[in-house]
């Protein structure tokens, strides 16, 4: 779709995910950077042409995701999903 985003250096494609919308951080499964898989730890280059794939089933974010996140917003994001999935858990432990 074209989009240019400014992020600091040192982003991921972590930050570009939640920096597009959070339901895109989420579902994220893995990122093309320029026409090839990337890890999630890659550190963005100007220019860069970045593609996210996502997907409806994606566990959502991972604990590990913190270190890659370099934007607090992305990070805020991430911590937001987990607690919130740790508190469904814990919930369905307790009425089991």
């Amino acid at each position: 779709k074209g989009h240019i985003v400014d992020l600091p250096k040192g982003s991921t494609p972590v930050d570009l995910a939640y920096r597009v919308h959070t339901d895109v951080g989420n579902r994220m499964i893995g990122v093309k950077v320029n026409g090839r898989f990337v890890a999630m730890d890659y550190q963005m280059q100007i220019a860069d042409l970045v593609h996210v794939v996502t997907s409806m089933s994606a566990p959502g974010p991972q604990l590990e995701w913190l270190q890659w996140a370099k934007t607090r917003t992305a990070r805020q994001k991430i911590r937001r999903f987990l607690r919130a999935r740790s508190r469904e858990s814990h919930q369905a432990r307790r009425a089991a």
